[in-house]
């Protein structure tokens, strides 16, 4: 019995203490992006930042941001309905769109704030006055989510209240079995270009191909390929040569590769326009200061020139993998900029993040609820400011833990 209320969540956080599993956020005392950092009084490798292309502390960058600082001041004021949308909005929103190809775009605050707040709307369209011969039956939809999505599709997915269908990672298979045998006249695929949890990439051309065979529409979370992943950087579709419309909302993030803030989705106009009148967290929610906005434009206009960058990411991200499994690890992860290594018990990656740190490596361990109880893995993000130096003193870190 619980003496007041609120004691459920101090006897939680008890349990969580206990077990050595409470997070305890390094604190850094330079920028938190770079790839060495101060921590402590101690400059550190960082393997934790998904800044991919230096463009946080790209100088341009920073004098973008500068310029528009004097010309908007901080805040955009208000919402975008209610006053608080600039020019500098609306051109990063056309920028973004013909950066992956796309017809037009809406910025959200966040990516998280793109995905629960889009999402949610587009799986049950809202109703307007007035609107005759809709036929609510027709209306049903079924959700086709890989098991391995981002935390925020699992929460958008909720907040949504519909028919779901949760595939195996990446199984096509039987994808396609629950594509085959859904009742609903609308189905809507949701899943991402690279996963995190396992640095593993879709196989995008066969989703498409399911979704078109099975009229189903395709929500393509793009967060950690888009400005790593294709020859200009255009993500997953660029990667496979495949056509951006035949994506129907491309999500992705102005944090990561781009080095700033924010997330956006990309799609036809009606697409995006209903997203513009319908979802709650564009509507009600502070837009992108302008400054990052001027941020973003900037950086789009140097990621499309880092081509070596993006090549540079990969061959050291294979390095690390070819170094780590010879040692006898298991290490998950592909042509992408995300790799991991396999430990099992959480303790024990807990530990071993604690190694790193001592060494003067910081990395980020994967844990439960992330992925599943006994499944720990330490997680290590490649950018182009890190050297093959770098990669082998990780590389001998494990080979001190294997003996």
């Amino acid at each position: 019995m619980y003496s007041s209320p609120t004691s459920v969540y101090s006897a939680i956080i008890e349990i969580i203490k206990k077990a050595g599993l409470f997070p305890k956020p390094t604190i850094s005392h330079t920028s938190g992006s770079k790839s060495k950092v101060q921590i402590g009084g101690k400059e550190v490798l960082n393997f934790t930042s998904n800044n991919y292309l230096g463009m946080s502390d790209n100088e341009k960058v920073k004098d973008a941001v500068v310029a528009a600082l004097k010309k908007y001041g901080i805040s955009s004021g208000s919402t975008r309905v209610l006053g608080g949308s600039h020019d500098i909005h609306e051109e990063l929103e056309k920028t973004l769109a013909a950066f992956i190809g796309a017809d037009d775009a809406i910025v959200f605050s966040t990516g998280y704030m793109a995905n629960i707040g889009a999402l949610p709307t587009i799986i049950n369209p809202i109703n307007i006055p007035g609107m005759s011969g809709r036929d609510p039956k027709r209306d049903e939809i079924t959700v086709f989510s890989d098991k391995s999505n981002h935390g925020s599709i699992h929460d958008a997915i909720r907040l949504a209240k519909c028919e779901k269908v949760v595939y195996k990672h990446n199984d096509m298979v039987e994808l396609e079995k629950a594509l085959k045998n859904c009742k609903t006249e609308r189905k809507l695929i949701i899943t991402q270009g690279v996963f995190t949890t396992d640095g593993s990439i879709l196989p995008l051309p066969r989703i498409i191909e399911l979704k078109k065979r099975y009229s189903a529409m395709l929500w393509l979370d793009d967060a950690d390929a888009i400005g790593v992943l294709g020859e200009n950087g255009g993500g997953t579709p660029e990667y496979f040569d495949q056509n951006i419309k035949d994506v129907d909302f491309y999500m992705g993030t102005m944090t990561k590769a781009f080095g700033v803030f924010g997330g956006f989705v990309a799609g036809n106009h009606d697409l995006i326009d209903y997203i513009r009148v319908a979802s709650k967290t564009s509507i009600l929610s502070a837009p992108l200061p302008p400054i990052l906005s001027a941020a973003v434009n900037e950086s789009i206009k140097l990621v499309k020139q880092s081509s070596e960058d993006r090549k540079k990411i990969i061959l050291l991200a294979k390095q690390f993998k070819h170094g780590i499994a010879d040692l006898g690890f298991e290490v998950l992860g592909g042509n992408a900029p995300v790799m991991l290594v396999m430990l099992g018990d959480d303790n024990k990656s807990i530990e071993v993040e604690k190694e790193l740190a001592i060494a003067g490596i910081m990395a980020s361990v994967v844990r439960y609820p992330a992925v599943p109880w006994g499944e720990s893995r330490v997680r290590f993000n490649f950018t182009s400011q890190h050297t093959e130096g770098d990669v082998n003193k990780v590389i001998e870190f494990f080979k001190t833990i294997k003996e």
